[in-house]
């Protein structure tokens, strides 16, 4: 099978942290190679040095999914990469979607200084 890799990622300044509530992919899926074919989402927070372990969804069917990871942490500067990966196919990645909340007491991005 052929693997596809797509990232994407959020740039962030500032000293504050903003949460994942979810990242959602729509994707079309002509025909699957095999039965539990599935699409894995990882992050790195620190550029890509380091990622967090796989997170499988197993693809059903054939169509337009929604695929949904929720619950995915918090993020600091300098921001977070998202890397989808799939060995399934065909798989046309339709859009991708994040949720994000700011954590308590978070300013505006602007950097303060106090005097």
């Amino acid at each position: 099978a052929i693997k596809h890799i797509v990232t994407g990622g959020i740039p962030l300044r500032g000293r504050y942290n903003v949460g994942v509530s979810n990242f959602t992919i729509t994707a079309s899926v002509n025909r699957l190679d095999s039965v539990g074919s599935t699409m894995s989402l990882s992050f790195s927070d620190d550029n890509g040095n380091t990622w967090s372990p796989n997170f499988d969804i197993t693809l059903t069917g054939v169509g337009s999914q929604k695929l949904i990871w929720n619950s995915l942490g918090s993020f600091t500067a300098p921001g977070r990469i998202f890397k989808v990966t799939d060995e399934a196919g065909p798989v046309r990645i339709d859009g991708a979607d994040v949720v994000l909340r700011g954590s308590d007491g978070a300013d505006s991005g602007e950097d303060q200084e106090g005097g």
